[in-house]
């Protein structure tokens, strides 16, 4: 009897971790999704142009308008543009704390603007888990947004030359 309680302890510890590293895991895989999307909306650094052999030249590099990423977010997340240009406006806002806010503003049936001032940082992931988010279809929101987030990107920097 006594061996049947050792086993059964030592089943629900080996389940218990391998649920904490699964978790862990998530948590990192969302952060880094969060962190590559954040990065398409940012303002670029100087980069250094070399022609010729002549002097470098620094050329400001500017990031896609907000305008152009609106209606995509608008589609994914299902808030207006008109509170995705706020977000975004002067870079108030990453793109990832756009999606987490759109996310627990619908799970909660709250708005989107007062989740996306009560939040920051690392508090994202606590909120997302406290409304009952789905850790693993968020990272997916987000990898999906950074595909089409991408091209627009890149059919801006096209409209550009």
């Amino acid at each position: 009897m006594k061996t049947i309680f050792v086993l059964t302890g030592m089943l629900t510890l080996l389940v218990g971790n391998t649920a904490l590293a699964s978790d862990s895991k998530i948590i990192a895989e969302l952060k880094t999704s969060a962190n590559a999307l954040d990065k398409l909306y940012q303002e670029k650094k100087p980069v250094l142009v070399v022609k010729d052999g002549e002097t470098a030249t620094k050329i400001k590099q500017k990031g896609p308008p907000a305008a152009a990423f609106a209606p995509v977010l608008k589609n994914a997340l299902g808030i207006t543009e008109q509170e995705i240009l706020k977000a975004l406006q002067n870079h108030q806002h990453t793109l990832s704390e756009v999606v987490f806010s759109a996310k627990i503003a619908a799970a909660k049936k709250t708005s989107f603007s007062s989740v996306l001032e009560k939040y920051k940082g690392e508090a994202w992931i606590p909120a997302l888990r406290e409304a009952g988010i789905d850790l693993e279809q968020t990272k997916k929101v987000l990898d999906d947004l950074y595909v089409e987030l991408a091209f627009v990107s890149l059919a801006q920097r096209e409209k550009g030359k």
